[in-house]
């Protein structure tokens, strides 16, 4: 085999598709059906079938007395199908470069194949769980609906002033947002702040992994019993300033509560540099997520939008009959750092 034969397209590319599964499902599995993240070409790799997101209009007038004494007929009710409410992005894998003579150092190029897909199959999956906490946060700040108020959503707090912790008793009044759906949320997520706040003396019953770049908290009763991902990233933190303290989001989700899916995927691109001193050989995949929020649609004109815009809650607007169809609450916090 020649030194240039670097990109196997029999070893990379089903590497790669094994990656994307086998990670989106430990992590949706981790992260109890709430937060689903998918590439539909890997599923359909794997056998398996994908699926787009929709929602029907909740009938209220299904159930009625039957009038014995009328000979007209009975009213109907049609069932109604909503759209329009994901959002797509167009999505690259920056090129990567294999150099020809750090592969003959090597000299283990099924190796290198099996390294390069595994490291972008993760990359594709932490950025598919970064642009969902991003969305959702948006999306429940621009729920307007006086029955559905889904979130705790404080000033933030003065330097000197007196912060708010996330406690037991504030997790309580978080997930009450929900009033008689609150069995809905199944898992939490955190930063890592959050979490240690809401342990504390917790902590030896809890249960600690990790999965998808980030920390997996086994149910305690601190979190009522729902398992909770902690991750430090950018979206679920507000640094802190001259004037305030730094704030941070706590998620609470009910199954469904976030879709980001790869719906269309290029195959691999390859291209060799023959002018370069030391020839190399680049690779590039391009591809289209999907997001979809429960109860709410996406309702800017931006077409591809940036991840700012994506988190932006101008951009999204509730789409719900009920409370019930949004199963998620968000409660904003504040750290002790300055």
């Amino acid at each position: 085999m020649a030194r240039s034969d670097v990109i196997i397209p029999t070893i990379f590319v089903p590497e790669f598709y094994r990656g994307s599964a086998e990670k989106a499902e430990v992590f949706n599995e981790a992260a109890a059906g709430a937060i689903t993240l998918q590439n539909d070409f890997a599923v359909q790799e794997a056998g398996g079938e994908s699926t787009q997101p929709i929602r029907f209009v909740t009938n209220t007038g299904i159930e009625s007395r039957m009038d014995h004494t009328s000979s007209g007929n009975a009213s109907f009710t049609p069932l109604t199908q909503v759209s329009g409410k994901a959002i797509r992005l167009n999505r690259k894998m920056t090129p990567v470069i294999f150099d020809d003579e750090v592969n003959v150092s090597t000299n283990n190029m099924a190796e290198w194949n099996v390294v390069a897909a595994r490291q972008m199959a993760e990359s594709q999956l932490i950025a598919q769980r970064n642009m969902a906490y991003g969305a959702v946060i948006a999306a429940i700040e621009s729920m307007d609906t006086p029955s559905a108020d889904f979130h705790l959503q404080g000033s933030r707090v003065i330097l000197g002033g007196t912060r708010v912790p996330l406690t037991h008793a504030r997790l309580n009044t978080l997930l009450g947002l929900m009033a008689d759906a609150r069995e809905k949320i199944v898992m939490l997520a955190m930063p890592s702040v959050g979490f240690q706040e809401l342990i504390g003396a917790a902590i030896a019953l809890s249960s600690l992994d990790t999965v998808a770049g980030a920390t997996l908290h086994g149910a305690t009763p601190a979190s009522f019993n729902n398992p909770v991902l902690v991750a430090d990233v950018d979206s679920l933190q507000t640094a802190a300033d001259s004037v305030n303290m730094a704030d941070y989001f706590v998620l609470g989700m009910g199954v469904g509560a976030v879709s980001v899916k790869v719906v269309m995927q290029d195959a691999l691109e390859i291209e060799r540099d023959l002018v370069s001193e030391r020839k190399n050989t680049k690779l590039r995949l391009d591809y289209t997520v999907e997001i979809a929020v429960a109860g709410m649609e996406w309702t800017s004109g931006t077409i591809n939008p940036t991840n700012a815009q994506l988190a932006t809650a101008a951009n999204w607007d509730e789409n719900l009959d009920d409370h019930r169809q949004c199963p998620i609450v968000r409660g904003r916090f504040q750290t002790a750092t300055a």
